[in-house]
């Protein structure tokens, strides 16, 4: 055999004084095929990894030598060679790996630029490693693979085709979570080339490794899509699984887990949208009870402020629960305040007959969200939830006759537009309200236009429209006034818009007082990039109740207007009605069952004293209660009529005897259920409709005010409060108070 012994710098590499690596140890990484070992061995001493490649050399041998490795570079530049040719014997557990031609990157001694390169391997254990690499001729090699099939009978050829594989199929990912739910999928079944076609172009040579290693973990049930993040402005998205996994090598990593062969783990994907698709651009796998994951979904929600629950099964990632408390993690996945992100979204109380509770899950409804809306529907589609971020508040609106899986729902910013067979639903997110319109049956040919502002559904014969500032569904061929939603009168509405927008101001400033707290107290212990983050999130809040603080003043000056045009009205109507008040006045004076006497009502120091029909009050318990609805928390005129939509103010004084002190009164209001209690003096209790305040005191002659702010939401002829206060020894007194609520302006019973 014609032998080119030891051609260029592989020859001199080999001659000279050596230093060999990676010989106190078997090799590093176990390679059953000898020409994955000869590619990672070539790919280590391309990249410079000299430690590596001697790892996956023969301990010993001139391959195992630093400068060897090193020569690489200078025979092939960067670029590694294709495999042509493999000869093994598993009897001599040697083989032969052959490369194609290649170009050097250097001239060899001898002017020999291109050539083959033919590794030797032998097999240690159950690895393949290289012991041997010779620079060939095309008429060598033949010699050579002669000579290894001479001398070992059980030599099996094979040749390799190194041409590049079809291009997998583009996948369908038009959304991060089916991009999501099918790498999860594909790697879990095994799948690879398929997971690689759902990781992000330009990235995947470097995937299949990490896509076998997750098939690996998730072998015991499907793992379940908790939540997706999507910034459609970036282009970005995170979806968090919750996975079981059942091998060692994972619960060795978390050995607190304790409970083979099943846990629970997390796996975080990050994605990245390319044209038109989704595709997977970074994962990372931990335990239910490491912060890492939930660090990086909080870091996801910091720098992407635009973004949304695209998806959610759980509502753990952005709970939703009682006024004064904000979306956060868990507990356990918090390792940022609970109201970081309080900013971007306020708190959202869920109705519930039983109080706050979570949205139900994906078994009992469906979810989805964008701008000022979030919509929750009933899987059987009989009823569904709007939530309007501006108000703060759940309204629901039942589906009539359910309309199944075909409940079809289109979201603007601002408005929700829903179609269940002939009817039309339209959600207000101004107003937080829905509204209902019946089309003419087998109306199939309505084309409909959802945007900020309206909601167009457009016949053939007629328009319907849905305003956001009304919440009414009007028609080109006459309806009732629709800039009066609701038939509700002006006062009412200006009422309304008082209220909501002073919830929302109160929340606001709220979140902005809790957060400052935890920036002053926690400061130090803060890093300055979190320390950052708290500093625009209040600026932000604050900026916001501001606005929402201006919208508040306007609302309350036209409520102002709309009750000054009411004075004006009654202030004419007393005029018309003189001499039938003036008489009913009289007759309560000579009435002989009323007994007179002179209450304090006014304020500190005020001198005005009104005398007002109180029933005889008892020789005992020893205090006396006055009791009237007003309509402001400290007026002194109390009336009996208040308007539908409109506030009003239970007042209760409590006057303990000139020389003596009381202590341990219980003061008990419970309401009418036609009223709705909004605000009370400063603490109380709430149990259902009875507010009340316990073990009070009061010094000898000292008055205590207490007062119920309540709403009245529809008109009612008799609304009948009763109030009662109760000393330590038992000793009570009670009083009922009646209130009307009028649908329109009210016609109060004045006195003269």
């Amino acid at each position: 055999m014609k032998r080119y012994a030891w051609i260029g710098l592989l020859l001199i590499a080999l001659l000279r004084p050596t230093h060999c690596l990676g010989q106190e140890n078997l090799p590093r990484e176990v390679f059953s095929d000898p020409v994955a070992a000869t590619e990672a061995y070539v790919k280590a001493a391309l990249d410079g990894r000299i430690e590596d490649a001697a790892g996956l050399a023969k301990p010993d041998s001139s391959t195992a030598r630093r400068e060897s490795i090193e020569d690489f570079h200078k025979l092939l530049g960067k670029k590694l060679p294709a495999m042509a040719t493999v000869c093994s014997s598993e009897r001599g557990r040697a083989a032969l790996v052959l490369t194609e031609e290649i170009a050097f990157a250097e001239r060899q001694p001898d002017r020999q630029s291109t050539g083959r390169l033919l590794f030797t391997l032998v097999r240690i254990g159950d690895s393949w490693v290289v012991d041997d690499v010779d620079i060939e001729r095309k008429e060598s090699t033949e010699e050579e693979l002669a000579a290894f099939r001479e001398r070992y009978s059980d030599t099996v050829v094979s040749q390799i085709d190194s041409s590049p594989p079809e291009p997998a199929p583009k996948p369908v990912t038009s959304s991060p979570r089916t991009a999501a739910e099918a790498y999860v999928a594909a790697a879990r079944e095994g799948r690879v080339d398929d997971a690689l076609a759902l990781v992000k172009p330009g990235a995947r040579n470097a995937w299949r490794h990490e896509i076998e290693g997750l098939g690996k973990l998730l072998v015991g049930k499907p793992p379940v899509l908790e939540t997706v993040l999507v910034s459609q402005q970036a282009g970005e998205a995170a979806a968090l699984f919750l996975a079981h996994v059942t091998t060692e090598q994972f619960l060795a990593r978390f050995p607190q887990a304790n409970s083979p062969p099943d846990w629970t783990g997390r796996i975080l994907l990050l994605l990245s949208r390319v044209d038109d698709g989704w595709f997977v651009s970074g994962t990372e796998i931990d335990s239910p009870d490491n912060e890492f994951v939930a660090t990086e979904l909080h870091h996801f929600q910091s720098t992407h402020p635009d973004a949304t629950f695209d998806w959610m099964v759980e509502q753990k990632w952005k709970r939703l629960s009682n006024v004064g408390t904000v979306p956060s993690l868990p507990s356990a996945y918090a390792p940022v305040p609970a109201y970081a992100n309080a900013y971007v979204q306020p708190p959202i109380p869920v109705p519930s007959a039983t109080g706050y509770k979570p949205l139900p899950g994906v078994q009992g409804s469906r979810y989805s969200e964008r701008g000022n809306i979030i919509l929750s529907w009933s899987e059987a589609g009989d009823a569904v939830w709007g939530y309007s971020k501006a108000l703060g508040k759940w309204t629901k609106q039942m589906i009539d006759p359910p309309a199944g899986e075909g409940l079809a729902v289109t979201m603007s910013e601002d408005l929700a537009f829903l179609r269940a067979g002939d009817s039309v639903y339209g959600y207000s997110s101004q107003l937080g309200k829905w509204d209902k319109a019946t089309l003419p049956h087998g109306a199939k040919r309505a084309r409909s236009d959802v945007s900020d502002d309206a909601i167009v559904v457009n016949l053939e014969d007629n328009i319907y429209t849905f305003a956001n500032s009304t919440g009414r569904w009007t028609s080109r061929n006459g309806d009732p006034d629709p800039a009066n939603p609701a038939g509700l009168d002006p006062l009412t509405i200006a009422n309304l818009n008082v209220t909501t927008a002073r919830e929302a101001y109160d929340s606001l400033e709220s979140t902005s007082a809790q957060i400052a707290a935890d920036y002053r107290d926690n400061k130090k212990e803060r890093s300055p990039k979190e320390t950052g983050q708290l500093e625009g999130q209040i600026q932000a809040i604050v900026q916001k109740a501001f606005e929402v603080r201006q919208s508040l003043q306007r609302a309350e000056l036209e409520a102002f207007r709309r009750r000054l045009d009411a004075v004006e009205k009654q202030i004419g109507e007393r005029e018309r009605r003189k001499d039938e008040i003036i008489q009913r006045r009289v007759n309560e004076l000579l009435d002989p069952n009323l007994k007179w006497g002179a209450v304090d009502v006014g304020g500190p120091g005020d001198a005005a004293r009104t005398n007002l029909p109180v029933p005889a009050v008892p020789a005992s318990p020893p205090f006396e209660i006055n009791a009237r609805f007003s309509s402001t928390s400290e007026s002194p005129t109390p009336t009996d009529v208040a308007t539908a939509g409109e506030s009003v103010f239970l007042l209760l004084d409590v006057t303990s005897p000139a020389k003596q002190s009381l202590t341990g009164l219980t003061i008990s209001i419970q309401l009418d259920k036609a009223l709705l209690p909004r605000t009370a003096t400063s603490g109380f209790q709430r149990e259902g409709s009875v507010v009340t305040w316990r073990n009070q005191s009061l010094k000898a002659g000292q008055r205590g005010h207490y007062a119920v702010e309540c709403l009245c939401p529809a008109p009612t002829p008799n609304a009948m409060c009763r109030v009662t206060v109760t000393d330590a020894g038992g000793r009570q007194q009670s009083r009922e108070v009646p209130l009307r609520v009028d649908p329109g302006q009210a016609s109060h019973s004045p006195s003269p």
